[in-house]
């Protein structure tokens, strides 16, 4: 993964198509991700996880894929049910991401200029700020 100093990643996301873009690609990779972590977790293989969700093997293959975007939201339930897995949505303000990206950035920005602050330095100085979140979690089909 590139530095967030080298891609200029926060003056990117100061562009709204590109910032929702990009999130949309990160949310794919997420999840794909995600799905295989948990399968290979349970000691599956990809036949036996399309066996207990009533599809094919080659449907799990493309869900675990960081391309695939037709994410249908039963399906994802029903992968997740299989799995013994929680579902879980978050929704962030972009704008406080944003932040986030450019303070992250400023951060690395630091440590290469003064060598003698370290991540432990950052993080036991109380300048790490959490980000602002609100968070949708679906259980057993219930928005909490």
């Amino acid at each position: 993964m590139l530095s967030p100093i080298k891609s200029g990643l926060s003056r990117k996301l100061r562009d709204k198509n590109y910032r929702h873009r990009f999130f949309q690609i990160r949310a794919q990779d997420e999840l794909a991700s995600e799905l295989r972590r948990f399968r290979k977790m349970r000691k599956l293989k990809q036949s036996a996880l399309a066996e207990m969700c009533g599809t094919k093997q080659s449907a799990i293959s493309r869900m675990e894929q960081s391309s695939y975007s037709q994410w249908q939201f039963d399906t994802l339930l029903k992968i997740a049910f299989a799995l013994d897995a929680r579902v879980r949505v978050l929704l962030e303000d972009m704008d406080e991401v944003r932040k986030t990206y450019e303070w992250r950035e400023g951060l690395e920005q630091s440590y290469a200029i003064n060598t003698y602050t370290t991540p432990l330095d950052v993080e036991t100085s109380g300048l790490v700020e959490p980000m602002a979140r609100n968070e949708v979690s679906v259980s057993e089909g219930y928005i909490q």
